[in-house]
């Protein structure tokens, strides 16, 4: 049995992407942060710990696409918010994997 904590090293286009996900143990809050709920700073601070999670992940491209193609409104997904993903829709072309990468390693270093 694999330890639960390793993280998986190389995406399989063969699997389920969310089977390879880092979120798939972590607390869903992370990824849904409310800012009526939980205030403006923990808003701020779990939303750095679900894109810590994000950044890692072998799924974040496959994660980011399904919210972008299925219209999710809410949540981190792929380690950009709605915000950043529909600025990012605006953009001519499609994101890779390593843009998408530098774009959350950015948001942490803020």
């Amino acid at each position: 049995m694999e330890n639960e904590n390793q993280q998986i090293e190389k995406f399989d286009k063969n699997k389920e992407w969310r089977e390879q996900a880092n979120c798939l143990t972590a607390d869903p809050e992370i990824f849904f942060p409310d800012e009526k709920l939980f205030g403006v700073e923990n808003n701020r601070e779990l939303t750095k710990s679900a894109k810590q999670k994000c950044v890692k992940c072998v799924a974040k491209l496959a994660c980011y696409n399904f919210a972008v193609n299925t219209g999710q409104n809410d949540g981190i997904w792929g380690g950009m918010t709605e915000a950043q993903r529909r600025a990012l829709r605006r953009r001519p072309g499609r994101i890779g994997e390593t843009q998408l990468t530098k774009l959350i390693e950015r948001d942490l270093l803020r």
